[in-house]
């Protein structure tokens, strides 16, 4: 199915200094404020971009009735995070690319620090905000290293806030305050990349799955000798999951994120010997968590007090153990299709 393209965003010099660029999919309860945020600044110099991955719930609808500076692409099925993203740099005409989530709400000065986090250093290749919820939570993982083996382990064992506390971890954020700092990896909720890295290293890697698009990207940008930066003085709301969340895919969402993204990473970057080794600490790790929640869950049903947490921490340790004992291959086939749907 071809693309339909709507809307248009004039400037006065006809050259915007950011184009944000915004996937969607079934996103008309949140894609209004951000949008509203993202124009609340100067926007004059915004470009705004949003590329429709057949969504079936007005989000488009409500974009071009409301938002009629905003380019609106419509790809007519959903492409993908990697493939839609691309179509909307490649329609960019901004010196800069704002890769931004639709669940994301940008706080007033929070595109001018990225911007000048840019502007600051030809070797910045991209930039990345403070991002919290709506509650004012912070996300430690808005600054972060690389997937691991270890990384792996600790988070199924509960110590992972414990590392990040000493900084060992691998949320990085909480110890970031004031000025911008060079980080080896951000995510890809809010990425300001200027549009010369992508020209030097390649858009997006369609080929990869979901949540591993940014790591691919960030792990691109540092072999290219760039510089990324956690820029603590820009304030973005995210409120994490909210598509995942809501989806009947749910855990295959979860595998995806937990297992084999990180493991497609390793593999890639690090080797097989990498890859098995992340898998083996994930399957340890799942499986004494399974084993450490067990009587808890049992008490639980015992008593009559189901508790909800308990349970839905056994059940993503025991779908974790299915991802890890299971054919990797096959589960990024099945992936696919489902994500294709």
């Amino acid at each position: 199915m071809g693309q339909r393209v709507s809307g248009s965003s004039p400037k006065p010099d006809g050259v915007p200094r950011v184009s944000a660029v915004i996937v969607t999919w079934n996103a008309a309860d949140v894609i209004d404020d951000c949008l509203g945020s993202l124009f609340d600044g100067d926007p004059s110099s915004v470009e705004a971009i949003v590329v429709d991955n057949g969504s079936t719930d007005g989000t488009v609808e409500r974009v071009t009735g409301a938002f009629s500076d905003v380019v609106t692409i419509e790809t007519g099925a959903n492409l993908g995070f990697a493939s839609a993203a691309n179509i909307g740099i490649e329609r960019a005409g901004g010196s800069a690319i704002l890769l931004l989530n639709p669940d994301t709400q940008l706080l007033p000065g929070a595109l001018r620090e990225l911007t000048a986090a840019l502007d600051s250093n030809p070797r910045v290749g991209a930039a990345g905000p403070r991002l919290t919820e709506s509650n004012g939570r912070a996300h430690n993982h808005a600054a972060k290293r690389f997937p691991s083996p270890w990384f792996a382990l600790a988070r199924q064992i509960g110590i992972s806030e414990l590392l990040n506390r000493l900084g060992r971890g691998e949320g990085l954020a909480a110890g970031i305050k004031g000025s911008p700092a060079r980080v080896p990896c951000l995510p890809g909720a809010a990425l300001l990349v200027p549009r010369e890295v992508f020209e030097r290293i390649g858009y997006l890697d369609e080929s990869l799955p979901m949540y591993l698009e940014d790591l691919d990207l960030c792990a691109r940008i540092g072999s290219a000798d760039l510089d990324l930066m956690y820029v603590p003085d820009s304030n973005v709301i995210h409120e994490a999951g909210h598509s995942s969340t809501r989806s009947p895919r749910r855990d295959l969402l979860f595998q995806m994120q937990i297992g084999q993204a990180p493991w497609m990473y390793l593999r890639r970057y690090r080797g097989r010997h990498a890859a098995f080794a992340y898998t083996a600490a994930l399957l340890l790790g799942a499986t004494l968590r399974l084993v450490a929640l067990a009587p808890l869950v049992a008490l639980a049903r015992l008593s009559g007090r189901a508790d909800g947490r308990l349970t839905s921490l056994s059940h993503r340790a025991s779908i974790l153990v299915q991802w890890a004992i299971g054919s990797k291959a096959r589960f990024l086939a099945r992936a696919w299709r489902a994500f294709a749907d």
